[in-house]
């Protein structure tokens, strides 16, 4: 967002070079209090408001209650409410950054989009979960070579840990630790762990070699011959593996091109389907909320229950009626 204050807020005159330095850190600071993801989608989003403002002739900074009015009225037609509402975060972000008024507070925009979330509804639709069978079926539809054995190690290791697709990509060599049975992998910052304290994920040697997360993971160290840098890289058609990490975007990429494999719809499954399997496959197994919670890392019960929920309406009592 550092580039969005200069932009906004250019009547600014810093008297010295210390203080011109101070703001330089301040920025840094700020666009640090959130992760880099979260930046990117709000820098996104904002372009996207100046871009629909310059093209109405309508003034984005400081921007009027009845322009925002205008502009979610538009969004509400292809938009999700959850999306309005970040789009939102990142008007009022940008405003507060160059010491505008908030035009997100008025009344009139607080109406409209409650308007907004009655008319569309505020439910999100989650992607599906990637279950034990389907990994069972995907292993034999993974090609020779590299690239069928870096996507298994990403499958089962993202599966094993529930790891949220920025962590797979994020994951270092030097963040595993391997001890007889087990494996472990530090998440050196998360979704849940902004300050990058750090966060131990153990995951335990499988049942069958041909399935086992950790046979997988070793298996794609031996051919990759990585043994600093990123774990998960792109890689060539010819093969040929490249320092090159992987984007987020690519586990999703790699979950759709398996689902389609399996003859299932691909636009039902992304990058989140092998946490959300994690936890759906291990509460039909009989795991607790709690023991769920260790890997997954979730804070509060509510937020595991959601993926649980179609498992806990089979065990309903109308099998007791007799009929």
């Amino acid at each position: 967002m550092s580039d969005l204050i200069v932009r906004v807020d250019n009547n600014s005159l810093l008297p010295s070079d210390d203080l011109v330095e101070l703001n330089q850190k301040a920025t840094t600071y700020i666009e640090s209090s959130k992760a880099k993801n979260t930046n990117i989608a709000y820098k996104s989003d904002w372009d996207n408001f100046v871009l629909w403002c310059q093209s109405n002739s309508l003034q984005f900074m400081p921007a009027s209650d009845t322009t925002i009015q205008l502009y979610i009225t538009k969004l509400a037609v292809t938009k999700k409410t959850s999306t309005i509402r970040r789009r939102l975060t990142s008007i009022r972000l940008a405003h507060q950054l160059a010491k505008q008024p908030d035009p997100t507070k008025s009344g009139l925009v607080k109406m409209t989009m409650d308007g907004i979330s009655r008319e569309n509804g505020t439910k999100q639709i989650g992607k599906r979960a990637i279950l034990t069978d389907d990994i069972l079926k995907i292993i034999p539809l993974l090609p020779e070579g590299s690239i069928g054995v870096r996507d298994k190690a990403i499958l089962l290791i993202g599966f094993a840990g529930a790891f949220r697709r920025s962590e797979l990509v994020a994951m270092k060599a030097e963040d595993l630790r391997f001890d007889r049975r087990t494996l472990y992998i530090t998440i050196q910052k998360s979704k849940t762990d902004q300050t990058g304290e750090g966060e131990v994920i153990a995951i335990n040697l499988g049942e069958n070699a041909d399935t086992c997360p950790i046979q997988a993971l070793e298996d794609w160290l031996s051919l990759s011959g990585i043994t600093e840098g990123y774990l998960f890289r792109r890689i060539r058609k010819n093969g040929k593996i490249l320092d090159e990490p992987l984007g987020a975007h690519w586990v999703a990429r790699i979950v759709k091109k398996y689902a389609r494999l399996l003859k299932m719809d691909p636009h039902e499954f992304g990058g989140h389907s092998l946490r959300s399997g994690f936890v759906t496959q291990t509460a039909i197994n009989g795991a607790t909320y709690d023991d769920i919670m260790k890997t997954t890392r979730h804070k509060k019960y509510d937020t595991v229950r959601k993926y649980m929920r179609d498992i806990e309406l089979k065990n309903n009592a109308s099998s007791k009626l007799g009929l």
